[in-house]
């Protein structure tokens, strides 16, 4: 238990290698633990472990075996089963495009907590259902429940899931052209995220990420002086997210290096912003982050014209069922096709 604990404290410091040392020790002991509780807060701090490095099919195989040996022990702690149940099947499922075991988690999670009476389960089921359903397309369903997930933690309290949460709130707004309402979520999220010291934790590259994107978004809306403000605000973001996603969560680092490279755009690098966009494509194809990967090449198809990153895209988001983007990814198609006539 010693040496999870420790592992779990240096995930959330960024400390890898420490935590991938400690890590390997627990494991080494794992088979003479009779106490199946404590073997699975062991195996949810190695879920935590492998997701945040992106290596999701171990990540999904120590989760799974958390949740045995949790469901398995004489003392049931929801919130270590909480945290199982969202490092797999959510962070570890859903980055890699399976998103039916997210809102099946999502599912479970909330009907525990409802009949439990238990906020921080019925909390995270919120937040698992409101991601999901922010790569599905479903942004009014997301909207709400990020939304409800938002205000919840603060009654818990649990700032990673406030965070989170307030991260895909404002991301939904921003997709459904609510440009300043987005803007005005994501800086309130950083507020609480300063207040309570929440900076550099694994949940910190979400509103990073989702900042930069918002400032680009307005730079992109903006001319003249203000242009040039908002590029410079920009800027500022995309290096957090890059630092952020790269130290705190790594699936989140090919979104990052997608956004450095629109702003590489923006300011008229178009071979730098190539660049980035090809990394990001690299990186996300190694990791198996099959909506990054799509939205790059949605990216590049849109800002290129080039209609084969286009038609991949749209072959990802159709298999892994993102509906929104793949409804976007046709209107350009479609646009394209019409332009040759």
């Amino acid at each position: 238990m010693g040496a999870a604990f420790v592992q779990g404290t240096a995930i959330t410091l960024g400390l890898h290698k420490v935590a991938e040392r400690y890590g390997q020790k627990a494991m080494a002991v794992a088979g003479s633990i009779e106490d199946r509780g404590a073997l699975g807060y062991l195996y949810t701090a190695m879920a935590l472990q492998e997701v945040v490095s992106g290596r999701f099919s171990s990540a999904t195989h120590h989760g799974r075996l958390a949740i045995a040996a949790l469901r398995e022990s004489g003392y049931w702690d929801p919130r270590v089963w909480g945290f199982a149940m969202v490092f797999t099947g959510w962070w570890a499922c859903g980055f890699a495009g399976n998103y039916a075991e997210g809102v099946n988690t999502g599912r479970e999670l909330v009907r525990f907590g409802e009949d439990a009476g238990d906020l921080q389960t019925w909390c995270f089921g919120l937040d698992v259902l409101g991601g999901t359903q922010y790569w599905l397309g479903d942004l009014d369903q997301a909207t709400r429940n990020s939304k409800k997930a938002m205000d919840l933690p603060e009654v818990v309290p649990d700032h990673a899931t406030r965070i989170v949460a307030g991260s895909f709130l404002g991301k939904c707004n921003l997709r459904n052209n609510n440009l300043a309402e987005a803007h005005a979520i994501l800086r309130q999220t950083e507020a609480y995220a300063n207040e309570y010291h929440m900076n550099s934790y694994f949940a910190s590259p979400f509103l990073y990420n989702g900042l930069a994107e918002v400032c680009l978004a307005s730079a992109e809306r903006s001319e003249g002086t203000e242009r040039l403000a908002r590029l410079k605000e920009a800027k500022k973001r995309c290096r957090d997210a890059l630092k952020s996603s790269k130290s705190h969560f790594r699936p989140l680092f090919p979104e990052a290096m997608r956004l450095k490279g629109t702003l590489e755009w923006l300011n008229g690098r178009r071979v730098a912003a190539e660049r980035w966009w090809s990394r990001s494509l690299n990186l996300a194809g190694d990791m198996g982050t099959r909506y990054d990967l799509a939205m790059t090449h949605f990216e590049m198809g849109r800002r290129f014209n080039d209609r084969e990153h286009l038609r991949q895209a749209e072959a990802i988001f159709t298999n892994i069922g993102a509906e929104f983007d793949l409804a976007e990814t046709r209107k350009l198609l479609e646009k394209g096709q019409h332009g040759r006539r």
